[in-house]
Order: C-alpha cells, then structure tokens, then sequence
C-alpha cells in the first residue's frame, strides 16, 4: 500500500463520519425520520458509545486475517507452487499436506458421524461448525504456513516463526486505526437510523465495510 492510499482511506473515513454528522442534523431537522448526531440524545449516544463501538469491530478476525497473511507471505509457500521448488521445499510441501488431512479428518468425523459441531436441533446452520469455521480455516494455514516455513528452511527457529507471523501487524499498523473509524462510522449509520441493525443485508454490508481497511 503506497502512502497516497495510506492517507486517503482514514481521511476519507472521517470525511463521511463528519458528512453523516451533517446529513443527519439536516435531515432530522425537516422531519426526515433519522434521528441527529448533534442532537442531545444522538451526543450523549457517540460519547456513550466510543469505546463499546470499537470493541464490537471484528477485532479477532482483523488480528488472525494479519497473522494468516504474515505466515503465508514469510514461510513463502505460495512459492513452490509458481514452479519447480527444491526437493526440501517439496518435502515440506508434502509434510504439510499430510498435517492438512490430520487436522480436518477430526473435524469432518464430527460433522459427519456425530452432532458435537451441530446446532442444537442437529443442523449445519447455526451452528457452533458455521460460527468457527472462518477462524478455524485461518488457524489452520497459520500452522500449515509455519510448519512449512521451518521445514523448508525458511524459518530456521521459533522467533522467526512469530516474526513471521506477526509481519502485517508490525508492518501495517494503520490499519487498525481504520478500523476505528470503520467502526464508529458503522454504528453511527445504525444509530441514526440509516441501517437496520436486525437486517441480514446489515450484516454482510457491515464484513463488507470492515474490509475497507485492508484496501
């Protein structure tokens, strides 16, 4: 990310924070049926508000989405797969598919066989499967990023293992302050009334904004 993108995506986040505050007040003062930022009620709610809105962002999936990056990136296993990798490179490779098949076997007996991972009426939907399947998938090519990375020479010790892993973290740090303003921009939307924080359409548009930060 050059630095022209790195100082337009907060500045425009706070250009329509601020353009929200205005819309609202306008329109809230011609009887438009959204309530006011500026209003005592919509003050008290954005001082009231701040933190809790900050800590309901996806915090976890930010921090394992930048773990899962740096992993990949460091250990450089997309590598052996643009050509012909060494033959330690394709030992790892092949080291690291096996670990692959270990760890979901577990987890597809249980889906298949048994209803530990099911909702309680013994469906997929709802489910503690769907709810922790997106972090589970990410956990997964962190360990199969690292594993990879150590065997291949790549990693030659643990440090660099969390060196690795920790890279986009260390390296984009701004993005956290745009999920900040993602955040208080989304529930200043719901707030006013713009959103329907029950809505389904709601909730895709609010992982949609959030990505914001990694554009």
């Amino acid at each position: 990310m050059n630095k022209t993108r790195q100082n337009l995506i907060p500045m425009l986040l706070i250009d329509a924070i601020i353009l929200l505050v205005l819309l609202s007040w306008f329109v809230n003062m011609w009887g438009g049926g959204i309530r006011s930022l500026l209003s005592p009620d919509g003050i008290r709610w954005f001082f009231g508000s701040f933190v809790e809105n900050i800590e309901s962002a996806p915090w976890g999936l930010l921090i394992l989405i930048l773990l899962t990056a740096g992993a990949v990136k460091e250990s450089e296993i997309i590598d052996i797969f643009k050509g012909n990798g060494s033959l330690k490179q394709k030992r790892a490779l092949t080291i690291t598919s096996v670990v692959l098949i270990l760890l979901y076997i577990p987890l597809i007996c249980m889906t298949i066989f048994g209803d530990i991972l099911l909702s309680p009426f013994g469906e997929i939907t709802n489910s503690p499967l769907i709810d922790g399947l997106a972090g589970f998938v990410l956990v997964t090519i962190i360990i199969l990023s690292d594993i990879y990375g150590y065997i291949s020479g790549t990693f030659s010790d643990f440090y660099e293992v969390l060196q690795g892993n920790s890279y986009f973290i260390r390296k984009k740090s701004l993005i956290f302050l745009n999920f900040i303003l993602v955040a208080e921009l989304y529930y200043s939307l719901i707030f006013v009334g713009i959103l329907n924080e029950d809505s389904i359409y709601t909730n895709i548009l609010k992982y949609l904004m959030f990505l914001i930060p990694f554009i």
